[in-house]
């Protein structure tokens, strides 16, 4: 638990989320790896834009569910950029 992320923070770049709350709102964990996508692309660490990996999303989600994927894609952006 807690010291195992202790030891990763003093040898990487960690971002720790608690997906539970994140996925709460969506009532669905089926959310977490675009939560998580967005927590990539929000700390910087993948080298591509927003706006192309929404374009992504947009392309490749069923259209029912495009709108709760662009939300959870924003969602981890913002957790990302409060937490670097």
């Amino acid at each position: 638990g807690t010291e195992m992320i202790a030891s990763l923070k003093e040898k990487f770049s960690v971002i720790v989320v608690d997906s539970e709350p994140l996925c709460e709102k969506y009532g669905s964990n089926k959310y977490l790896n675009v939560i998580l996508l967005g927590v990539a692309a929000g700390s910087g660490a993948l080298g591509l834009t927003r706006e192309a990996l929404m374009r992504e999303i947009e392309t490749r989600v069923p259209e029912k569910f495009i709108e709760n994927n662009r939300q959870a894609f924003e969602d981890g952006f913002s957790f990302a950029a409060q937490a670097v």
